[in-house]
């Protein structure tokens, strides 16, 4: 078997359009990151070509493996394969990268969910006052913030009026 070439992602980065269209493809479990030129696989992709062309130039290896493409579909990859990634120290860096950058997307994510579930669980504390308290209750507990205000407010005068004593 010929040896293939190996391919930095700086020189793949640049093959990025319909008429010239390079993507990398594989990682350890798959027998490791390969250089695919599927320029003349785009008009036949199941999938249509605007999906190879929105990751023309970069590694789709975990689009490929999510959509869960078939074995055919892999045995026609074999057919447009041109080399092999180089993994040198500045692609281990950039992958390195990469995944630092996912996890702090990932972490924005989850506060986000901590947000949304803050705010849930405010609405239903809400909704508990408002509707299953005996209404006496409720009303007690809204007069009472009230008066506590307005104690509060000024030495207990709101705006000149003649609550708690004013005038």
């Amino acid at each position: 078997m010929t040896e293939m070439k190996e391919i930095t992602m700086g020189e793949i980065e640049s093959h990025n359009t319909e008429e010239d269209c390079w993507m990398v493809l594989g990682n350890s479990q798959t027998g490791g990151p390969m250089v695919y030129d599927i320029t003349l696989y785009l008009d036949d992709h199941p999938g249509g070509a605007e999906v190879l062309l929105d990751l023309a130039g970069q590694d789709g290896d975990e689009f490929f493996e999510d959509i869960g493409h078939s074995q055919d579909a892999r045995d026609e990859l074999k057919r447009y394969r041109i080399g092999t990634l180089k993994i040198d120290e500045a692609e281990i860096a950039r992958r390195i990268a990469a995944a630092e950058a996912a996890l702090g997307k990932a972490n924005s994510e989850t506060n986000n969910i901590v947000m949304v579930l803050v705010v849930l669980f405010a609405v239903a504390v809400g909704v508990y006052i408002t509707q299953f308290m005996d209404n006496s209750e409720g009303i007690d507990i809204v007069s009472r913030n009230i008066t506590q205000t307005a104690e509060v407010v000024d030495g207990g005068c709101v705006d000149g009026s003649d609550i708690g004593g004013c005038g």
